[in-house]
């Protein structure tokens, strides 16, 4: 499968084409050094988590204050939002395609700046992107406290996390304590990635691992 390569304004259209064809549960994640949200950049992230698609934000720490608004906004809107000190990268990252580019999600860039950018549906390059992106979240600061948050295997909504709980109450009351046969529940207790788990195994193996092993390569997404 072949790599698109895009330029300037055909860049914008295909990170916010991303955010909307995400699918539902989906995790997407923004690799956006600087941030500046414009109308459509913020109602494609709309569009998005109406579709609860489960957004998080990467920025750069060292620069944060001067889009603080905009990160206030995207945390009001239930999206995590990491900051990493020198922080360059640009990445906008799905679980079925990836752009990587020189463009920050930022309306000087969009309107007035010379970009690249590279389209990859290659699930290889994806997987390895993935794991680079939790080993920066690894070392950057939440803006906000997510280290409880988890997702009911069942439904994929938010809740506490619990290893010996990781039903919602509305699926507890839905199911008690019935079990779906093994591999029958569709999310990851932990990530909220969609995959194969069990009230007994409600973990995905990323995160099966990512928690056997150091706190600082747990996995983020």
């Amino acid at each position: 499968m072949s790599d698109d390569i895009l330029f300037d304004d055909h860049i914008s259209p295909a990170i916010l084409d991303l955010l909307r064809r995400a699918g539902k549960g989906d995790p997407v994640v923004c690799v956006t050094p600087y941030l500046k949200l414009y109308d459509r950049a913020r109602q494609a992230i709309r569009s998005a988590t109406d579709n609860r698609v489960r957004l998080t934000f990467l920025v750069r720490k060292d620069a944060s204050a001067s889009f603080h608004d905009d990160l206030v906004w995207l945390d009001s809107h239930g999206i995590r939002v990491y900051l990493l000190e020198n922080l360059h990268a640009k990445v906008y990252w799905s679980p079925s395609r990836m752009i990587i580019s020189s463009m920050n999600m930022h309306e000087a860039s969009v309107s007035r700046s010379y970009e690249v950018a590279v389209v990859t549906r290659m699930m290889s390059d994806i997987r390895e992107m993935r794991a680079r992106i939790n080993e920066w979240l690894s070392f950057a600061s939440p803006l906000s406290g997510y280290d409880d948050l988890g997702y009911c295997i069942r439904c994929g909504e938010t809740r506490s996390f619990n290893l010996g709980y990781p039903l919602c109450e509305s699926c507890f009351g839905t199911y008690g304590y019935v079990r779906m046969a093994a591999g029958e529940d569709p999310f990851c207790h932990k990530c909220g990635i969609r995959v194969r788990t069990s009230y007994e195994k409600p973990l995905c193996k990323d995160c099966e691992r990512s928690m056997a092993g150091p706190a600082q390569s747990r996995t983020r997404f």
